[in-house]
């Protein structure tokens, strides 16, 4: 269940804002269940209005709630009416507005349990943005996204987001799944220096995507499961960064652009497979030429030269070697994501378990600096570079075109992994957001604030 809050003052147009939504949402044969409280008359400056009623969503019947007393603390007289909600039918759940009465416990709090033991798809409730923090207290169910009444386009936003809430639930579940993959099965695997473990990982992201996109009404939003996984990638307070969230984010967006492009089918989890697979095999050499640049070339025709003159062959030109490792890389993802997407309905349900297995994110002390000097010091970084270095010295290179490999790598490892190192994974849903995407930050919230 997700639980959306829209806030604004009083008489701030909340009502206005759910009544819309709600009509637009029956209107698409989504199933509403809930109430508005419309306003009566209202007073000057903020002093409430003369009567609120209720009005039921979705027969409109409506109902008096309170009435003005001014001898009252609060100056109202409030009724509780037996209101009967079909709460287990409902895909989304109205409930219009919780104020000073149900921050004291009493109120519409009352129908709060039921809700909750619904499971609605999605609930919109609004609050007067001066009792959130003492009605959150009593809801005992973590806010997914707080939206201001005042924002542009409100309405059609959250009419969106209702329409969509099954598939973003769907790719924060998964998206916490794969980023705990990575962090468990994946650091172990990097720990222990396992042979083509990259291999393995792009591998496994490639089926946990097709498990994804299975579920969802627009498949190509998988891509955002990746991207979140990526995001908690961020959150490791140790180990390599910047190839795993690369690595992860670029294999998620292609794997998208690929269901995006035929559809999600047997054609898509094939190639969106090959592609995941071709950047796996691809991905360390292109970050190593951007290290260390044309050197890295060179040293290679070196090596290879020498090795292909011990064995009395002939020396394979680096495009052919290249080529063959990202095909063979390629094709082997590619059929095993294909045979995945074959027999996908029997791994299905275990893999969707992953929900119940992830724990929320643990935060750590951040020290950027001091992060990204001990990643450029660690040996993963330097030996590589020493090994082309040392090729380039034993070929009677300059000492000084060395050193200029390793201040280059250097420089260029400061600059992206203190830009990795910056990321702040929470403020991206905050950016998207701003943005409009309701859907895509409602997913990162669900991880990054709550677990998912």
């Amino acid at each position: 269940m997700l639980l959306v809050v829209l806030t604004g003052a009083v008489g701030g147009g909340k009502t206005t804002t759910l009544r819309q939504v709600a009509e637009r949402l029956l209107a698409r044969g989504r199933r509403v269940v809930g109430f508005l409280q419309p306003a009566g008359t209202r007073l000057r400056g903020n002093g409430g209005a003369e009567y609120y009623d209720l009005v039921l969503i979705p027969s409109g019947t409506r109902l008096p709630f309170a009435t003005r007393d001014e001898d009252r603390r609060p100056r109202y007289q409030f009724s509780e009416p037996d209101i009967e909600m079909d709460l287990g039918n409902a895909e989304v759940v109205v409930l219009d507005e919780f104020g000073p009465l149900e921050a004291t416990g009493a109120g519409h709090l009352r129908f709060w349990p039921g809700v909750l033991e619904a499971n609605p798809d999605i609930v919109l409730l609004s609050i007067r943005d001066d009792q959130i923090s003492d009605v959150s207290k009593r809801l005992g169910h973590p806010i997914d996204l707080t939206l201001d009444v005042r924002e542009p386009q409100v309405a059609q936003r959250l009419e969106a987001l209702c329409v969509d809430a099954r598939d973003w639930e769907s790719v924060g579940v998964y998206g916490a799944g794969a980023g705990a993959l990575e962090a468990t099965i994946g650091s172990a695997l990097h720990g222990a220096k396992i042979p083509l473990r990259g291999q393995f990982l792009s591998t496994l992201q490639a089926v946990v995507l097709t498990s994804a996109a299975e579920g969802l009404a627009r498949p190509e939003r998988v891509g955002w499961v990746a991207l979140i996984a990526a995001g908690l990638k961020a959150l490791s307070p140790a180990g390599s960064r910047l190839r795993p969230m690369l690595a992860i984010s670029v294999q998620g967006t292609l794997y998208s652009c690929a269901v995006r492009v035929f559809g999600f089918n047997r054609l898509s989890a094939f190639l969106g497979g090959c592609m995941v697979g071709a950047w796996a095999a691809s991905q360390g050499v292109l970050l190593q030429w951007l290290l260390v640049g044309g050197d890295l070339f060179k040293a290679y025709d070196t090596v290879v030269h020498w090795i292909a003159n011990q064995l009395g062959v002939s020396t394979p030109a680096l495009p052919i070697v290249l080529g063959f490792l990202i095909a063979a890389s390629s094709l082997m993802t590619g059929g095993i994501t294909l045979a995945f997407w074959n027999r996908r309905h029997k791994g299905l349900e275990r893999l969707r378990t992953m929900k119940q297995r992830v724990a929320k994110p643990q935060r750590h002390p951040y020290h950027p600096i001091w992060s990204t000097v001990r990643e450029i010091a660690h040996p993963a970084f330097w030996l590589p570079i020493a090994f082309i270095i040392g090729v380039l010295l034993a070929t009677g290179s300059p000492m000084e075109s060395a050193l200029m490999i390793g201040l280059r790598a250097m420089a260029v490892g400061l600059v992206l992994f203190g830009a990795v190192r910056m990321i702040r994974v929470e403020a991206i849903a905050n950016s998207l957001q701003k943005r409009g995407l309701l859907g895509p930050a409602i997913a990162m919230n669900r991880v990054f604030k709550r677990g998912p």
